[in-house]
C-alpha cells in the first residue's frame, strides 16, 4: 500500500510541491543540484551539505520530524535540537521568516553507485499537520559511468494514425526459388475479427461477456479447442500489429547500393537484437518527408527485404523510386507484421480432427512390456548407458507401442537434446524404414540436432529444410550439405513430394513444417514427430507439425509425437497480455504436464512409458544449481558435471570466499531511459560488469576465453550500453563475448555467466509488477538466468530490490550464508516493514 501510494505521480507531486507558500526547503552549497524537490550531488568519498527550512508564512511553524523513509548506511541526517532523531525527536519552532538547517552527510563506499532515499518533513501549523517530501540522491561515478549517460531525455513514443496514402508497389519482386513442392491445401485468410478487436480494446469485461465465457470455459472437446485457440491467435495478432509501429523510424536516409538502381541500404536500430524482427521477403514502407519531418506527398513506397545484415537491410524498390531518389533524401519508415506464421497456426488448429484426439487430449496408454532385444543393444552415445533416466527414455520412445505423446522432461543441463538425438538414431537403427520429422521452434535448435545426427545417419537420407527467409550464411557449414540450397541459383529450393518421401529424416522449424502439412503426405507416412525445445512454442505452433501429418483412426497405427523441454524454464513469448491471461503463454508440453493425469508424478515417480524426468546435471557446479534445484526441481537434480571444469574457478582470487563459485555483488545504481526507448539501463551496474570481465580476461591461472563468458541482462538498453563499453575500451575478444537477454541464452551455457539485473530505483517497483518488466515476479526468467553457468556465476544487482522477490531472495540469502556476498552493506530486514514503521512514526494517516 505504501509503495503504491508513493509511486502514484499525483501523490508524489503533492508532497514535493505542496505547501510551497508555507515552507521553503533549499540546499547549500550550490553544487548540490536541485530540481522540483529532487536533490543530486556527486560524492567522491564524503560530502556534507545543508538543507535549509524557511518559514514563509506569518504564523509559527513547528517542524516535528525530519527522517529518511528508508534506512540506509550511506546518508545520515543531523541537527542541533534533534528533530532528526527517529527514536526521540524534538519539535523545532520556526518563527515567520526564520530558517532552520538540517545537515546531510554522505559517505559512499569505494565503488561506483547511486544512493537515494525520500526525506519526509512533518510540520504543524496551528491545528493542521502536513508532510513535505524531498528526494535525495548522491552518487559516485567515473569516466565509464559518465560515458553512458542518456543521449537525450526519455520521451514516451506516441503514434498518430497514418493518413490514407497511395502505395507504389515493388514490381517484379518474387522469390528466386525452385519450388516444386505443390500446395495441396490452401492457407486460410483468417483476418482478426471485429469482435476480437473490440474485446482487446476494452479495459474491463463482464463475466457475462460471451468472449469471457468462451475463454474461461474448460476445454474438453476438439470443437472448443478450435474456438479458443482461434480467438487467442487473433488476440496475439491484434497486439503484434500494434506493437510493430513502435519500431517506426522518422527522418531516415537511404544509401543506394552500387551497381543497382533499385537496391538501397536502410540502417535499422535494434536489428541485431531482432527488435524489430525482419526477414527476407518482408515489406517495409517509405514515405518522403522534408527537413522538418513533414510529408512531401501522399505516397508510400513498398520495399521488399532481399537481405538482412547486422544493422541494416537491403531493400528492393520500384524503378520509379530509383529514378526520383537523391542522396540525402529523408523518409519515414514503417514496418509490417508478417501474417504467414499466424495463418499456418490457424490452419493447424482448425484442421485438428477427432482422429487426433489422443494427441490433443491423451487419456490412456496401452499396457506394454519391453521386448527382449532391448537387453542387447548399445547406445551411440555411451555416456547414456550410465544414465538410467536417459536410457529409459530412449528405450520407451523406440519400443513403446502407445501412440500418445512422449515427454522428455529436461531440467537445465540434463541433456534433453542429447536424449532426443539418441532416440532418433536408435529409431533409425531398429526401424530403418521409419520416417521421422524433427522440429524445433528455432533454426539454431534444428541445426544442432542435424549436426549431431550427421555421421550416424546417411546424409543422403537426411534433409534440412530451411525457410526461404533464412540467410544462407547463418546455416552452419556442417549442415549445408544436407540443406535445400541450390548453389547455382544462390537460393533455396523445395523438391517435389515424391522426392521428400524418400528421406528418412526431415529437419525443419515448426513453422516451416507447414510446408510438409500442405503437401499432404500419405496418411501415416511419418512414424515419429520429434519436437525439441517444445516449451518455447505456443501450442498452435506445435500443431503445425502434427495436424495433417500424424493422422489415423487407430492409436496403434498412428505416428508418435515426442516432446523435449522444461515447463519450469521460459515459455513462448507472447505480446498480448489478454492472450497470455487466457493461456496462450502455456506451451503444449506444459499443458500436458499440468492438466493430464498420465503425465503427473505419483509422489516423485513418473510413468516412464509416457514421460521421463532427467536428473543428472552435466553443466554446473553443485552450488550454482542448488537454489534452482530446491525451488523448481524438488531437489532431485544430481551434479555430474566434469569436476575439472566445474571447479576451475573455485580458487579465483576475486571470489569473496574461496571454494564458493558464486558472487552476489550488491550495488545501488540508477535506472535510466533515453530518447523514445522505454527500455532501462543502469550505468553503475554496467561498469561493475565490465570490471569483472577485465579481471576474468587478466586471469593467468585457469584462463578463460572471451567466448566462454556470457553476460545476461533483461533489458535491451543495458545490452547495448554494455556493448558500447567493450567497443569504446577496445576490450580483447569483445566480439566473442555473448551479451544478450534471458531469452537469447535459453538452451545455452557458458563457463562464466554474469547477470546484470538493472532495476535499482524503488519508485519503479509498482510499474514493474503492473507491466511485468524485468526479473521480478518471473520465476522462469530467474531459473534460466542462474542456470547457464558452468563454473562461475556473478550476479550484479541491488539487494534491497531483489530481496523483495522470493527466488532472488533465496539466492541472495544462500550467497550471504556461504560468504559469496560483496558490495554495499545489506541486512535482511524487510524494507517494506522499515518503511511502514517510519510512516507510522510520521503519522501519515492523520
Amino acid at each position: 500500500m505504501i509503495f503504491n501510494y508513493l509511486n502514484q505521480t499525483k501523490n508524489r507531486d503533492a508532497l514535493l510541491n505542496g505547501n510551497s507558500s508555507t515552507v521553503d526547503i533549499t540546499c547549500s552549497p550550490a553544487e548540490v543540484e536541485e530540481h522540483s524537490g529532487y536533490y543530486t550531488c556527486n560524492v567522491e568519498e564524503r560530502k556534507t551539505f545543508q538543507m535549509v527550512v524557511r518559514n514563509k508564512c506569518r504564523e509559527m511553524l513547528v517542524l516535528e520530524r525530519c527522517v529518511f523513509l528508508r534506512h540506509n548506511e550511506i546518508m545520515t541526517l543531523s541537527d542541533e535540537v534533534g528533530c532528526t532523531n527517529l527514536l526521540n525527536s524534538t519539535d523545532i519552532e520556526i518563527s515567520p521568516g526564520e530558517e532552520y538547517p538540517i545537515t546531510v552527510t554522505c559517505i559512499v563506499p569505494n565503488q561506483v553507485g547511486s544512493y537515494c532515499s525520500d526525506i519526509f518533513f512533518r510540520f504543524t501549523k496551528g491545528n493542521r499537520a502536513f508532510l513535505v517530501l524531498r528526494y535525495l540522491r548522491c552518487y559516485k561515478a567515473n569516466d565509464i559511468v559518465d560515458s553512458l549517460k542518456p543521449t537525450a531525455p526519455y520521451v514516451r513514443k506516441t503514434f498518430a494514425p497514418e493518413p490514407p496514402m497511395e502505395i507504389v508497389y515493388c514490381e517484379g519482386y518474387k522469390w528466386a526459388t525452385d519450388d516444386k513442392l505443390k500446395m495441396a491445401r490452401s492457407l486460410p485468410k483468417e483476418p482478426v475479427t471485429y469482435e476480437v478487436e473490440t474485446f482487446c480494446m476494452k479495459k474491463e469485461h463482464s463475466k457475462s461477456d460471451a468472449m469471457i465465457k468462451l475463454l474461461e470455459k474448460e476445454v474438453e472437446t476438439i470443437a472448443d479447442y478450435k474456438k479458443k485457440f482461434s480467438v487467442l491467435l487473433h488476440m496475439e495478432e491484434h497486439q503484434s500489429s500494434i506493437d510493430i509501429h513502435h519500431y517506426s523510424l522518422k527522418e531516415k536516409t537511404l544509401d543506394k547500393q552500387s551497381g543497382s538502381s533499385r537496391k538501397f541500404l536502410l540502417k535499422v536500430p535494434g536489428l541485431a537484437e531482432r527488435r524489430p524482427s525482419i526477414l527476407r521477403g518482408d515489406r517495409i514502407y517509405l514515405n518522403k518527408v522534408d527537413a522538418y519531418g513533414m510529408r512531401l506527398e501522399p505516397i508510400k513506397y513498398e520495399g521488399r527485404v532481399i537481405e538482412v545484415r547486422l544493422n541494416e537491410v537491403v531493400l528492393l524498390l520500384n524503378e520509379s523510386f530509383g529514378r526520383s531518389y537523391m542522396k540525402g533524401m529523408r523518409f519515414n519508415v514503417s514496418f509490417t507484421f508478417n501474417r504467414l506464421p499466424m495463418k499456418l497456426q490457424h490452419r493447424a488448429v482448425n484442421g485438428i480432427t477427432e482422429d487426433q484426439r489422443e494427441i490433443v487430449f491423451p487419456q490412456t496408454r496401452l499396457n506394454e512390456h519391453m521386448p527382449d532385444q532391448v537387453v542387447f543393444y548399445r547406445m551411440y552415445n555411451r555416456d547414456i548407458e550410465g544414465n538410467q533416466q536417459q536410457a529409459e527414455a530412449v528405450k520407451h520412445i523406440v519400443f513403446g507401442k502407445s501412440r500418445i505423446p512422449y515427454i522428455i522432461y529436461g531440467p537445465p543441463g540434463t541433456g534433453k537434446t542429447v536424449t532426443m538425438v539418441e532416440a532418433i538414431k536408435q529409431v533409425h537403427k531398429f526401424h530403418p524404414d521409419y520416417k521421422c520429422l524433427v522440429c524445433a521452434p528455432s533454426n539454431s535448435a534444428c541445426d544442432l540436432m542435424a549436426e549431431r545426427l550427421i555421421g550416424h545417419i546417411d546424409k543422403k537420407r537426411m534433409f534440412r529444410m530451411c525457410a526461404m527467409s533464412r540467410q544462407w550464411r547463418d546455416v552452419p557449414e556442417k549442415v549445408k550439405p544436407i540443406s535445400n540450397y541450390n548453389s547455382s541459383t544462390g537460393d533455396y529450393y523445395y523438391p517435389p513430394l515424391e522426392t521428400l518421401k524418400e528421406y528418412t529424416v526431415i529437419l525443419t522449424t515448426l513453422i516451416t513444417a507447414g510446408r510438409i502439412s500442405w503437401a499432404e503426405f500419405p496418411n501415416n507416412h511419418f512414424n515419429y514427430v520429434f519436437i525439441d525445445e517444445a516449451g518455447h512454442a505456443v501450442e498452435p505452433e506445435c500443431m503445425v507439425a502434427v495436424e495433417g501429418i500424424l493422422v489415423s483412426l487407430t492409436q496403434a497405427k498412428r505416428g508418435r509425437v515426442v516432446l523435449a523441454g522444461d515447463p519450469k524454464q521460459l515459455g513462448p513469448i507472447i505480446r498480448s497480455t489478454k492472450a497470455k491471461k487466457f493461456g496462450l503463454d502455456q506451451s503444449y508440453l506444459e499443458r500436458l504436464m499440468t492438466t493430464v493425469d498420465l503425465y503427473e508424478p505419483n509422489g516423485t515417480e513418473y510413468d516412464t512409458w509416457v514421460i521421463t524426468k532427467l536428473l543428472n546435471n552435466y553443466r554446473s557446479h553443485p552450488d550454482i544449481i542448488k537454489v534452482p534445484n530446491e525451488c523448481f526441481y524438488e531437489n532431485e537434480l544430481e551434479p555430474h558435471a566434469d569436476i575439472y571444469m566445474r571447479e576451475s574457478f573455485c580458487t579465483w582470487e576475486h571470489l569473496p570466499k574461496s571454494g564458493f563459485p558464486i558472487i552476489f555483488h550488491g550495488i545501488q545504481g540508477e535506472d535510466k531511459r533515453e530518447e523514445n526507448s522505454p527500455s532501462y539501463f543502469n550505468p553503475q551496474e554496467a561498469f561493475i560488469v565490465y570490471d569483472y570481465v577485465v579481471k576474468l580476461l587478466e586471469t593467468r591461472r585457469n584462463r578463460v576465453l572471451p567466448s566462454e563468458i556470457g553476460i545476461i541482462s533483461p533489458y535491451r538498453k543495458q545490452v547495448q550500453k554494455l556493448r558500447k563499453i567493450f567497443q569504446d575500451k577496445k576490450t580483447r575478444g569483445a566480439e566473442e563475448i555473448k551479451i544478450g537477454s534471458v531469452e537469447e541464452f535459453q538452451g545455452q551455457e557458458r563457463k562464466v555467466i554474469i547477470v546484470s539485473t538493472v532495476r535499482s530505483d524503488c519508485q519503479y517497483l509498482t510499474e514493474d509488477r503492473k507491466f511485468h518488466l524485468g526479473f521480478l515476479q518471473n520465476p522462469k526468467r530467474f531459473n534460466v538466468a542462474v542456470t547457464r553457468a558452468k563454473a562461475l556465476l556473478i550476479v550484479v544487482g541491488n539487494p534491497h530490490i531483489l530481496s523483495m522477490d522470493f527466488y532472488w531472495n533465496s539466492l541472495l540469502t544462500f550467497c550471504i550464508d556461504n560468504g559469496g556476498y560483496k558490495g554495499i552493506e545489506f541486512t535482511k530486514q524487510d524494507p517494506a516493514e522499515d518503511m511502514i514503521s517510519r510512516m507510522y512514526d510520521l503519522r501519515l494517516g492523520e
